[in-house]
């Protein structure tokens, strides 16, 4: 199965969230995601998601919070996280530019479309609404005949 994380770093007012333009895959190229990445061997999604923050946006975040798990059962998974910090002090870090955005541009911002969601699920549940995390998996049925 691969593994992988994606955190979303806001200021302490969620004014501002910190995003990367993607290059690559082919299928994100030119659209905003969170900063993340692959878990490698050994590591438990928590210490990937400090690793992939400095390897991409050049800040060692410690207080990451998983908020959800998104997977399809065998074939993938990702664990998103949220934190607050001086956003101002990202930079990037690889071929593909870390970017500071208003959260009030969500919706016509260049994002992925789980985006639209995930952000404000995250801004939510850092209030203590809601449960404390939630996993989304999918699920495949066989069509009938």
């Amino acid at each position: 199965m691969k593994s992988y994380v994606a955190g979303f770093l806001f200021d302490k007012k969620e004014q501002r969230v910190v995003l990367i333009k993607k290059k690559h895959p082919e299928w994100q190229k030119g659209h905003l995601n969170a900063v993340g990445g692959k878990i490698e061997p050994g590591e438990t999604p928590l210490m990937a998601m400090r690793r992939e923050f400095w390897e991409e946006a050049g800040e060692s975040i410690e207080d990451w919070k998983q908020f959800v798990r998104l997977g399809s059962p065998g074939a993938w998974e990702v664990f998103f996280f949220v934190a607050h910090g001086d956003v101002d002090k990202v930079r990037t870090c690889t071929d593909e530019e870390i970017e500071v955005h208003c959260t009030c541009l969500l919706e016509v911002l260049p994002v992925l479309p789980n985006l639209r969601w995930l952000i404000p699920m995250a801004m939510s549940l850092s209030h203590g609404e809601s449960a404390d995390s939630f996993e989304v998996q999918e699920i495949r049925s066989k069509q009938p005949e």
